[in-house]
């Protein structure tokens, strides 16, 4: 065997060995690039403020079962992680009594009488959710085999950690046909024509119904908080030039 086909031959076992590593090692964790929260929003299953009063802990649960039987796919269980919450509010779903307090189904905001808990669930493995005790979050995720599923790539946010206009945009304004909006994606524009400050639209706007079509709103009828915003954000970047020209 000439050196060439040596080579070939040790480049061929490389790409394989780490290969098998990559999948032993562990599954990566790919998220959708989303950073505003009436997306997140409308693709989760379900949405609530609370506050965690116990976790992470392992424990197992059943596997999936298929779809259209009884009997499951696999004899094992899954290892997963447990956090218990109080539910204060809730933003999106419904609750079925019954279910461990879970949320389930489509709905929109309302209060409840009495604070409740529930068990939300992340996978240990990939896309961990890691959540701080005592701590009040806004947590929104899907629903497998009628639990509650958070990963790091869905809405998980400190409740302080919001702005005014995001804690009514997830009570009043993300959902219902603003959803079919988001989807449909809003345009580069701010309300005034303007080309839009990301993090102030995430932070200010939401996308809703105009006319046959959808533009990016205010969450409040003035337009003072996103503008002051966006000066803000101007100033911090001649702030930060200056620095670096120093």
């Amino acid at each position: 065997m000439d050196f060439r086909a040596s080579m070939a031959v040790v480049f061929i076992v490389i790409v394989v060995f780490f290969s098998f590593a990559d999948g032993r090692s562990g599954r990566r964790c790919k998220c959708r690039s989303v950073t505003h929260p009436q997306e997140f929003f409308c693709r989760s299953d379900y949405v609530f403020r609370g506050k965690l009063l116990s976790g992470p802990t392992p424990v197992s649960l059943p596997e999936p079962k298929t779809p259209k039987s009884t009997f499951r796919i696999w004899a094992t269980e899954r290892k997963v992680l447990r956090y218990v919450f109080q539910v204060d509010e809730i933003l999106k779903g419904q609750t079925q009594n019954g279910l461990e307090g879970k949320i389930v189904g489509a709905g929109s905001y309302r209060e409840i009488k009495s604070p409740y808990k529930v068990n939300v669930y992340t996978d240990p493995h990939i896309c961990t959710v890691e959540l701080s005790s005592k701590t009040h979050y806004v947590v929104g995720g899907y629903l497998d085999e009628r639990r509650m599923f958070v990963s790091s790539c869905d809405w998980v946010s400190r409740w302080n950690s919001l702005s005014r206009a995001q804690k009514v945009g997830f009570r009043h304004r993300y959902g219902g046909t603003n959803c079919e909006c988001y989807e449909s994606s809003c345009s580069y524009l701010d309300p005034e024509g303007v080309l839009l400050d990301s993090y102030c639209r995430d932070k200010h706007l939401y996308c809703g119904r105009q006319g046959l079509g959808c533009n990016w709103k205010h969450v409040f009828a003035s337009h003072i908080p996103y503008n002051k915003c966006v000066v803000n954000n101007i100033h911090g970047l001649f702030f930060d030039f200056a620095q670096n020209r120093k």
